[in-house]
């Protein structure tokens, strides 16, 4: 069993877990009371998660790019996609993708976000939408049996 501990500060908000995480949270606020930050222990699932594969990391300059998904991967399976952008222009990605997620790394030029689905039989290549900006890399990494 791994835990996982995300600690979360009032000023954010949850971000969703990805299904290889059973959770379950409970809160109970005494009336009254204010929450001023909160821990949550993620706790993976029993068996093993298996890594795929990486699909091929595409670069722009500007603009939209399309990661290639893993070889060999299958439906059930987790994709992950790592983006970022020298720019701190947020991206976006097509329907049926969870942004995990997202945040400036250094506050001023560097934006990063990473995104989940679980694979259905028939996937295509993701455009990860960037319209302004300036320089941008994204990547596809797929797990099994989460």
């Amino acid at each position: 069993m791994i835990a996982i501990t995300r600690r979360i500060s009032p000023r954010s908000a949850p971000e969703p877990a990805p299904p290889i995480l059973d959770l379950h949270p409970v809160f109970s606020v005494p009336s009254g009371s204010t929450i001023t930050d909160v821990t949550i222990n993620y706790t993976a699932k029993a068996g093993t998660i298996t890594y795929v594969g990486a699909g091929t990391m595409v670069t722009a300059t500007s603009g939209n790019v399309t990661p290639t998904l893993p070889a060999n991967w299958q439906a059930n399976d987790i994709f992950i996609c790592v983006v970022s952008s020298h720019d701190n222009k947020a991206a976006t990605m097509p329907a049926g993708w969870t942004a995990w997620e997202s945040g400036k790394a250094n506050g001023t030029t560097l934006q990063f976000s990473v995104f989940w689905k679980r694979a259905t039989s028939s996937e295509s290549n993701p455009i990860v939408t960037h319209s302004t900006g300036s320089y941008i890399d994204a990547v596809v990494v797929a797990y099994r049996d989460a």
